[in-house]
């Protein structure tokens, strides 16, 4: 089990997530009167792999935390054993992951406004040069105030342009049940590939289940990388809005919409003919 740090101004940490590298907690910031979550690598012996994803988490986080949907970076530093942290927002209202989980569907006119305010999200670390990679409900957390999503987890995200080397080596670190099909095939993720885990993200909230399930892994990505067409989420609302679901699921990464902003003017658009007043595209 990993100790629990001890990080100078922060108290009464909690742990409240751990994957293979890094572990979140949750902490109380006495200085500032607030509560955060704070994101540590576990080992002070840093591989040059995970010191290379920290600092593009850094950098990510740096570069795109003006827009209203970005995860903001509030701090970083070393704890008192060497570890490098990051502190972030707390988001006590959870993901939208554990919300779907807990309450079921969102109701298609909430997901049409989800869904043009992450889109915009995603646009904006795109023409920054910045692919997210692991784009899923559990990366996008419920903001303090109600229809405030937050994209979260740059932490495995990488920038558009090559590796020093020329030759970058692609591994599967993304959730198979949101990877696009290229992904999964061992292809470098994409502007395109995140479209896609963006309309596996509304499906999974439309529907309150994941686009594609299987057995076991091998049957999963056998089910998602095949030539079969994608499902369709039949939410019960606009033809238009599961039309959209499934040009974003398009198994050839060129018949998908050309980008995150179209995509975003595409679901406001949608709303507009319906009659809703349509989500602003930051």
């Amino acid at each position: 089990m990993t100790r629990r740090p001890e990080i100078p101004g922060f108290s009464q940490l909690v742990e409240i997530g751990a994957g293979a590298s890094a572990t979140v907690y949750r902490a109380d910031q006495p200085g500032h009167g607030r509560q955060v979550a704070i994101k540590v690598l576990n080992t002070t012996t840093v591989a040059e792999a995970e010191r290379v994803a920290f600092e593009r988490e850094l950098t990510a986080m740096g570069r795109l935390a003006d827009h209203p949907h970005i995860v903001d970076l509030l701090q970083s530093g070393f704890s008192d054993d060497g570890r490098p942290y990051i502190v972030m927002p707390w988001y006590r209202r959870g993901n939208y992951a554990a919300r779907v989980d807990r309450d079921g569907p969102l109701a298609w006119s909430e997901v049409l406004d989800f869904g043009v305010k992450v889109a915009s999200a995603l646009h904006t670390a795109h023409s920054r040069q910045i692919v997210h990679r692991d784009v899923k409900p559990a990366n996008v957390f419920m903001g303090t105030f109600a229809s405030h999503p937050i994209l979260a987890d740059f932490g495995i995200s990488s920038f558009v342009r090559p590796s020093l080397d020329g030759q970058p080596t692609v591994t599967i670190s993304t959730t198979p049940l949101f990877a696009a099909p290229e992904v999964l095939n061992g292809e470098r993720p994409t502007v395109a590939s995140d479209l896609y885990s963006f309309g596996a993200t509304l499906f999974s909230l439309l529907t309150g289940r994941a686009a594609y399930s299987g057995a076991s892994m091998e049957v999963l990505v056998a089910a998602i990388t095949s030539d079969r067409p994608p499902p369709r989420p039949d939410s019960g609302g606009p033809a238009a809005l599961d039309d959209l679901v499934v040009a974003m699921l398009a198994k050839d990464p060129d018949h998908r919409p050309p980008s995150l902003l179209d995509t975003a003017h595409r679901l406001a658009a949608v709303q507009r003919a319906l009659g809703l007043d349509p989500t602003p595209v930051v």
